[in-house]
């Protein structure tokens, strides 16, 4: 079996040709005397004769990890932001701004740098920016929550590992880690419904659903289709006005809305007490991604959870030598946290 020129062959491509662990490569490679030497010799010549080499800056890697030293300069990992701008990516949300210090936090506690570069910048073009990557010695990426744009699928992957934060950016095709949007929206539905709810309503922005790939709104189509009766036909905010809203409102009397978003949830509590209506005394309101410094009643997005398992799950992929875009991406999940807050009431 020979390997191809033109391909990086990687430690996982290894393991699978020979129908072992990624890990029992790695042991025979290095020379581990607890492997039989005849499995030793037998995936040595395999990783050669498939045109294996390994990579010298990730062998450093785990050399330091291993004594226990920080690692230092080559090893960096950076966040790819839109906009110009490395940190505007997070500049104006609370809760990417507490992924950032969360995921910062996880790498330095693992020996690595977190740094920040952005796509787009007219004056850093692609190969240039990968040329300054990998001169700083960064090897792991993380793409942020961002909008597509054109400039991301020009990089040059392959001697990177790379992740994805949250459903935004649906190219590359990578591993991902984002908030469990239909459970999340499922498990609020099921909330209101144990606690008596029999009329629930469910807004979204087009936008919104669009970047969570219409998980929160499946979920609710999912409880609609069982039952009309309980579960109004759901609604975009940017088709409503105030009264539109009060329209919709006096017609239906629903005694549950969940919003989507925190702006939504803002915009229809205050139509709300426009209306005079007593909350949560005759109707709940539920946020689908509440803040965690307000009294809103919802779901609390696990930020350290999810930027832990964002940069643990890099840090495997650059220790292992896995860059580039993967053959079967996988996604991470992260469950959120439920809160009564000071809009939501059981019903009688």
């Amino acid at each position: 079996m020979h390997g191809d020129s033109d391909k990086h062959v990687k430690m996982i491509d290894v393991a699978r040709a020979a129908g072992v662990h990624q890990t029992t490569v790695s042991r025979a490679l290095r020379g581990d005397p607890a492997l039989p030497m005849a499995t030793r010799n037998r995936l040595v010549e395999l990783a050669k004769s498939m045109g294996y080499r390994r990579n010298p800056l990730v062998s450093a890697l785990i050399s330091e990890r291993r004594r226990g030293k920080p690692t230092g300069h080559g090893a960096s990992l950076s966040v790819l932001s839109a906009g110009g701008q490395p940190d505007r990516w997070r500049s104006k949300s609370a809760s990417y701004t507490a992924i950032f210090r969360h995921m910062k936090a996880c790498a330095e506690e693992l020996g690595y740098r977190l740094e920040e570069h952005a796509v787009d910048n007219p004056d850093l073009r692609t190969e240039r920016l990968r040329k300054i990557l990998l001169a700083r010695g960064v090897r792991g990426l993380i793409i942020s929550p961002m909008l597509p744009v054109p400039e991301i699928m020009e990089l040059d992957f392959s001697d990177f590992a790379v992740i994805a934060l949250r459903l935004g950016a649906v190219e590359p095709s990578v591993n991902r880690v984002a908030p469990d949007y239909f459970s999340i929206a499922s498990n609020a539905l099921d909330k209101l419904w144990d606690s008596g709810h029999r009329k629930i309503a469910f807004f979204s922005q087009a936008k919104v659903d669009e970047m969570v790939r219409h998980r929160s709104l499946a979920a609710y189509l999912a409880k609609r289709y069982v039952s009309k009766k309980h579960f109004l036909e759901p609604k975009l905010m940017e088709d409503w006005s105030f009264e539109d809203f009060k329209a919709w409102f006096v017609k239906h009397k629903p005694d549950a809305i969940i919003a989507s978003v925190h702006l939504d949830y803002m915009i229809i509590r205050d139509w709300l007490r426009s209306l005079n209506v007593p909350i949560p005394e005759s109707l709940s309101v539920i946020n689908l991604d509440c803040h965690a410094d307000t009294s809103e009643a919802g779901f609390i997005h696990d930020h350290e959870l999810e930027a832990r398992y964002a940069i643990k799950l890099l840090v495997s992929k650059v220790e292992s030598a896995d860059f580039g875009i993967p053959r079967a991406p996988i996604r991470l999940s992260v469950p959120g946290i439920w809160r009564n807050g000071d809009m939501f009431a059981p019903r009688s």
